[in-house]
């Protein structure tokens, strides 16, 4: 069971911990519990911050019960929480075991996180470091100071913003102590990150209905694909991908279109086609052994050999958002949200009728990883702050530049926290409406340890951080 904390001090004193769980009405066990009324002075702004965030969570039939009666706008953040858990399971919830999650933060109804009193923080926060087993703790990023995170440092208590809590695997998240601090407008984004939206699994299994289909359609895809590629004995070849894509757009002294020949180049590599393992936890209800090994398998699939560049975007997009500006147009473009990457390519669509261009998938991105195409340009210990150009040597290679350095990479799909079923394995990818999308790879600011293939994140698809960018792939359209 997973039950929200809120830490209470009194007088300079602290003096317990309050506890929200969610039940059902109809379990008998829950018979003798006292529902939940948290005496805030704006539970107005609980109730709209729900609204915006989970409103799932309004219609669920399951309710917030407390353990005791206390009285603060500092319960808040976790009765929101608790709120959301009536509909959304945590991704760590485990049923045979007691998770206490402890918070401390009021909401407004402006969706926001806000402060607490810092004496109150200091007494709550010595409170949890001393008397308390649990490893969890968020807080409102403003109330953690510089003697906050000397004093955690010398205990061993790691202490993470939101976007570092992502970069560590799931399932290490509890072994250790530790302080997650929230700013101000980051409530959706700890949503996403704890919760698993319920929309996922409808669309996952409106997926399973249609997947007779589906296996037709990739077989005939795969069998017609076979019968081209037999043709060509072809391995793995890079293109200039200056030679095939242009750019449509309107002149304003003869009001008529022309076409405009892009110049940066995109260089293409030709991956075969080809099988790879997956991690049993990626597989919904899986019923084998941890040991068990599940395949992927993937036709051959073209895709940009580095990352999209600053060159190469603004040749496109006419504009360079990237924050590392200085870091020169030929480093990787960053800064960018899925819908950016999205309308990118839009364009490149529109003017350039031999193929369609898309973000890689997410198994497309796994299976380049586990088969080691690529070039590895993220030094072991390498200092880096910032993104690095790319050595225009590399594209001699057969190799992908950056798929483990540099950006994070977009990819297409909408995140699933089970996104494969057994059996169903041919070209996967997860398309739908979801605000949430996957991003895989390695950035210039994720630690040396976590560099590894298997790792997925679930980024907002309206985000966009210095360490984001996107890799595209290529399909020929035969006619």
């Amino acid at each position: 069971m997973i039950r929200f904390c809120f830490p209470n001090v009194m007088s300079n004193d602290y003096i317990g911990l309050g506890v929200f769980f969610v039940g059902s009405p109809d379990d008998a066990s829950f018979a003798d519990e006292e529902l939940a009324d948290p005496n805030t002075s704006d539970p107005d702004g609980i109730y709209e911050a729900i609204k915006k965030i989970a409103p799932d969570a309004l219609d669920s039939k399951k309710k917030v019960y407390q353990n005791e009666s206390y009285v603060g706008d500092s319960m808040g953040f976790a009765y929101l929480l608790a709120c959301i858990h009536c509909s959304r399971k945590i991704f760590f919830n485990n049923d045979s075991i007691e998770i206490n999650i402890w918070c401390t933060g009021s909401i407004k109804q402006s969706c926001s996180l806000s402060s607490v009193f810092q004496n109150g923080f200091d007494l709550k926060l010595n409170a949890f470091i001393s008397e308390s087993e649990d490893k969890l703790f968020l807080v409102p990023f403003s109330n953690i100071k510089f003697i906050h995170e000397k004093k955690l440092n010398e205990r061993n208590i790691r202490i993470l913003s939101l976007k570092e809590l992502k970069q560590f695997p799931k399932k290490d998240i509890l072994k250790q102590k530790t302080i997650i601090k929230i700013h101000t407008d980051e409530l959706h984004s700890l949503v996403n990150f704890f919760f698993v939206d319920p929309i996922h699994i409808q669309s996952y299994f409106h997926w399973l209905n249609k997947r007779k289909k589906l296996a037709i359609y990739l077989i005939i895809i795969a069998v017609f694909g076979m019968i081209i590629f037999s043709s060509k004995s072809i391995n793995m070849i890079s293109s200039d991908l200056s030679q095939l894509i242009y750019i449509q757009s309107t002149s304003q002294e003869t009001n008529k279109h022309h076409l405009k020949k892009i110049q940066a180049g995109i260089h293409l590599l030709l991956i075969q086609g080809g099988c790879y393992d997956i991690d049993n936890e990626q597989i919904l209800d899986a019923t084998q052994s941890i040991n068990s090994k599940y395949q992927i398998c993937l036709d051959s699939f073209w895709i940009s050999q580095s990352e999209i560049t600053q060159g190469q975007w603004k040749e496109v997009m006419g504009k360079n958002p990237a924050f590392f500006k200085n870091c020169g147009l030929n480093c990787p473009v960053e800064n960018i949200s899925w819908d950016d990457a999205d309308r990118f390519i839009r364009i490149l669509n529109e003017n350039h009728s031999k193929g369609e261009f898309r973000l890689i998938s997410d198994a497309q991105w796994e299976y380049v990883c586990q088969k080691n195409i690529r070039e590895d340009f993220f030094e072991e210990g390498r200092n880096v702050k910032s993104t690095y150009p790319i050595d225009p040597f590399a594209y001699k290679s057969t190799k992908l530049i950056g798929l483990t350095g540099n950006v994070l990479e977009w990819c297409e799909d909408s995140f699933l926290r089970f996104p494969y079923e057994k059996n169903v394995n041919q070209n996967p990818r997860f398309l739908d409406e979801s605000p949430d999308k996957v991003v895989r790879g390695i950035s210039w600011s994720t630690p040396q340890m976590y560099r590894i293939c298997s790792h997925r994140f679930k980024y907002l698809k309206t985000e966009r951080f210095s360490d984001l960018g996107l890799r595209i792939v290529w399909n020929l359209k035969w006619k």
